[in-house]
């Protein structure tokens, strides 16, 4: 079974050391999340639990528009 954390700051996430994973917002790209982190966060802080052998998953779950679109497209190839 895995424990996921939903930090609600970036500090906080080195006290979490008996979790699997951490569930991270991406700014304009999540809602209700209590932390939201722009990609360039995303990639530090997926660096950092990687040499830690922690999961980070990503959440981008807000009513997309087709304005939203190209936007998410790039996202989606930098996060893969």
């Amino acid at each position: 079974m895995k424990i996921l954390i939903m930090p609600s700051k970036v500090d906080e996430i080195p006290k979490y050391k008996d979790c699997s994973g951490f569930i991270i917002g991406l700014e304009r790209m999540s809602v209700m999340t209590p932390l939201q982190v722009s990609i360039e966060e995303i990639k530090k802080i997926s660096l950092e639990l990687k040499q830690s052998k922690k999961e980070l998953f990503v959440s981008i779950n807000k009513l997309m528009y087709n304005k939203d679109i190209p936007l998410l497209k790039e996202y989606l190839l930098i996060l893969e």
